[in-house]
């Protein structure tokens, strides 16, 4: 068979083998049928760079690690343009032949293809230690990596997102890099190769790192107390972090921690300030053997033990902030209010009135039931005058109050023995006297009034306040209407009492508990209370208390799944193999990549020293559970910016351990 000699697009000639009388189209399908599967020849420069000392091989091989595998460019420009400057002008024997001199691009390219040679020839020849060498000279680039160094994701989805994107960014720039096409579409598509490959790689280390640095820390707090205590911070940060109600940082999630801290009051604890995750991280504690069982049981006993005291001390604070009981309490209302009435008493018992036929009928009235005989007896025993006899052409205000007084006794009377109908009416008589005695006075008689109304008076609203609780917010609104500025104290005085003995009881304690549910209750209060903002400051002190109460939950009951759940959380996964894993990643090894992250899973205890420390953390309080918390953020910082920087070297692990690769 003839043999034909074919020119190839690049100018270089081969002979190829064909039957005769082929056409041009069959020799050139021969052609294809003999060099397929062929390697193109290499350039001379490139068999030359392969014969390079071993010495030299593996410095062109160690070079593409921190260049990304542009080494053999950056040499090409640098001895090429060095070869070009120093090189000689033309000799007689160019000038004869004809021959220029090398170009800069000619020089580029023969050390370009005599680097390349050379690095391709030492990855041949010892793949694995190339591969080593390459990432290992790659270390000061990945450490000055500023991507992993400015994000710091305190999740680990975050940073395996950001092992990826860092994996795809420098893979690409390497794949390019490591390229021998000639076209900027192949050089593209090789970039796209090496990028995507390099994502894959980091989005798998990272949660596998992840595992690594767990089962390392865990181990270390077996034998160091300061690893302990640390790794005890990282866990109750992260559960603090869980809770956060969006994806917060964790200074974002530890400053609301700290601020709720606070607003809980001195008996929170660092386990309150937490959701779910936290509380049951606390539960799961309470239930494993050490000194956290015993630590929160003694914690929950305190807090009932308390609760009692707090909550009164809330309706106290609305309410009677004197915090007396309540005959002592009115004691000393009735001496203040007598004390500072005295001077607008005394001016307005001067006063003579002169009464309408409207008063004549109410003091008629009042002196049938009786009222008038205890203000007939009041007057003999000042030894003054008794001005309201009938007919009487003026009656003294002095008497006309007492009167009053008269009435108030008849009314404490029918209330005490529980005739409210016959309290309800003399009431009524009583109401309709003040009236017509502040319009008779242009006003003085409701001043004195507001100022002092009278032992009983105070005394009966104070009984009335005891018995508020049993009434709805119209009747409460209405009988406060009716009362005077003291009257209402004494009242709220007696309402505090009421409260008092119902929080006073588990019951009661657990029905307020419920208030932000129970509207009819909340109403009731509002109208005790007298004011929005009293009422609203003792509805979030019993708010906090609910919120409080879920530590009572802890280490107790079955919660057999959450226990479970909560100890598999704890006892995270070592990796032994871990190297052998990432190698069989860079390399595509699929089943050897699987079986090191089977293996990776295996079960870690969590050592009792580290238990106890993270239950001291959680059931800290007070300017301990403060300081513990800044502690908390400082831990969960630094490990989130050390797994932010891994999270960096791994993505970038694949794109330095595939540079040169064979």
């Amino acid at each position: 068979m003839p043999t034909f000699e074919i020119t190839a697009p690049n100018g270089r000639k081969f002979d190829v083998t064909a039957p005769e009388g082929a056409t041009q189209e069959q020799v050139l399908a021969y052609a294809q049928q003999q060099f397929a599967g062929m390697k193109p020849e290499e350039a001379p420069a490139v068999k030359e760079g392969r014969e390079l000392p071993g010495a030299l091989r593996g410095l062109a091989s160690v070079m593409q690690g921190p260049t990304f595998g542009f080494g053999d460019e950056i040499a090409g420009l640098v001895g090429g343009g060095y070869r070009t400057l120093t090189q000689d002008g033309p000799k007689l024997s160019d000038l004869i032949t004809g021959k220029k001199p090398a170009t800069f691009r000619e020089n580029y390219e023969r050390v370009r293809d005599l680097t390349r040679g050379a690095a391709k020839q030492e990855s041949e020849d010892n793949p694995i230690f190339s591969t080593v060498t390459k990432v290992a000279a790659s270390a000061p680039t990945l450490l000055l990596n500023p991507f992993a160094r400015a994000i710091a994701p305190a999740t680990t989805a975050g940073r395996t997102g950001l092992a990826a994107a860092q994996g795809g960014l420098f893979g690409g720039i390497a794949g390019a890099g490591e390229s021998t096409a000639d076209s900027a579409l192949d050089v593209a598509l090789d970039a796209a190769k090496g990028g995507a490959t390099s994502a894959a790689a980091g989005g798998v280390l990272a949660p596998l790192s992840a595992a690594v640095g767990g089962a390392y820390r865990r181990g270390a707090s077996y034998v160091s107390k300061g690893a302990a205590n640390d790794y005890a911070k990282q866990k109750v940060a992260e559960a603090l972090l869980r809770d956060a109600p969006d994806a917060s940082s964790a200074g974002a999630a530890i400053g609301r921690a700290q601020t709720r801290l606070g607003a809980l009051g001195p008996e929170a604890r660092v386990a309150d300030v937490g959701g779910q995750n936290t509380r049951q991280l606390l539960d799961t504690l309470a239930t494993l053997p050490g000194r956290t069982k015993q630590a929160a049981e003694e914690a929950i006993r305190l807090r009932q033990a308390g609760r009692a005291d707090r909550m009164i001390g809330a309706a106290q604070g609305g309410l009677n902030p004197s915090g007396l009981r309540l005959t002592d309490t009115v004691d000393d209302l009735v001496q203040r209010r007598a004390e500072a009435a005295t001077p607008l008493y005394e001016k307005l018992y001067k006063r003579v009135i002169e009464p309408t036929d409207s008063l004549r009928e109410i003091v008629d009235a009042a002196d049938k039931l009786g009222a008038g005989a205890a203000a007939k007896r009041m007057a003999t025993a000042a030894r003054t005058p008794y001005s309201l006899a009938k007919d009487a052409p003026d009656m003294t205000m002095r008497d006309l109050d007492q009167l009053k007084q008269g009435l108030d006794d008849i009314i404490g009377a029918h209330q005490r023995s529980g005739n409210k109908k016959e309290a309800a009416a003399v009431l009524g008589l009583k109401a309709d006297l003040t009236t017509e005695l502040d319009k008779l006075t242009a006003g003085a008689y409701k001043r004195a009034r507001d100022a002092f109304a009278g032992p009983s008076a105070l005394i009966d609203a104070a009984e009335s306040g005891r018995k508020a609780l049993s009434l709805d917010d119209a009747d409460i609104g209405k009988a406060l209407g009716a009362m005077s500025g003291g009257e209402q104290e004494a009242f709220r005085v007696g309402a505090a009492e009421a409260l008092r003995a119902k929080l006073g009881t588990r019951s009661g304690q657990t029905q307020m508990m419920e208030l932000w549910r129970e509207k009819g209750m909340q109403e009731k209060l509002k109208a005790i209370f007298g004011n929005e903002r009293s009422y609203r400051e003792f509805a979030a002190d019993v708010a906090k208390e609910r919120r409080m109460k879920g530590l009572e939950s802890v280490g107790r009951g079955s919660q057999t799944a959450a226990r479970q759940f909560g100890a598999g959380d704890m006892d995270m996964s070592a990796v032994a193999n871990a190297a052998q894993t990432a190698g069989s990643i860079v390399h595509g090894n699929v089943p050897g990549m699987l079986g090191g992250l089977a293996q990776a899973w295996n079960r870690v205890k969590t050592p009792e020293p580290v238990r106890d420390r993270m239950g001291s953390l959680l059931l800290s309080q007070g300017a301990g559970g403060r300081r513990d918390l800044v502690d908390l953020q400082r831990a969960i910082e630094e490990v989130n910016r050390a797994r932010a920087t891994r999270a960096g070297l791994l993505g970038m692990i694949g794109p330095g351990a595939m540079i040169g690769s064979p």
